[in-house]
């Protein structure tokens, strides 16, 4: 039987391993008894999916932890790309602007869905932007030209010329 890379615990699907009394916990990913999540009636294992250890960790612990595993970003180099960015976004220049619970959201964290190298800190919406875009320097070229051809210049022009035409 495979060994798990997390804890040692020979992999086993959701269902074999609530039969045998444990459960993986969605943050930290070991394999705790059941007794180790609070109760929660509306899931069908009757338990949070984060364990009681994982669930009491300050927020701002928990996303350190998340950026470590997911990127290998370290807290000190976050620290340092936020700081070398002066805390602003890397493309627009500007801060998060958007808030939760009173609090201006973290920058999130850019990187390259190939390599998964850490390009920089960006604001929501270029964050966003630059994803829906697949990270294609062309394909945000090709945007920027489109919205250059059609800028507000461009539209008052436009719009001239149709009501010039209208009137004859």
């Amino acid at each position: 039987m495979p060994v798990s890379r997390f804890d040692g615990v020979a992999d086993l699907c959701k269902t074999c391993l609530h039969r045998s009394g444990r459960q993986r916990c969605g943050k930290c990913r070991l394999v705790k008894a059941l007794d180790a999540y609070f109760a929660d009636k509306r899931r069908p294992s009757g338990r949070y999916t984060t364990c009681k250890t994982c669930a009491k960790v300050p927020t701002a612990v928990a996303a350190a932890w998340r950026r470590k595993r997911k990127y290998g970003l370290t807290a000190d180099a976050h620290a340092a790309i936020l700081s070398a960015q002066n805390a602003l976004c890397g493309v627009c220049g500007n801060p998060e602007y958007r808030v939760r619970l009173g609090k201006a959201l973290p920058l999130h964290v850019d990187h390259d869905h190939k390599t998964g190298e850490v390009r920089g800190l960006l604001c929501t919406d270029c964050n966003l932007g630059v994803g829906r875009f697949k990270d294609s320097p062309k394909l945000l070229r090709a945007a920027a030209a489109y919205l250059e051809k059609y800028g507000e210049r461009n539209i008052a022009d436009r719009a001239a010329a149709g009501r010039n035409k209208k009137s004859r």
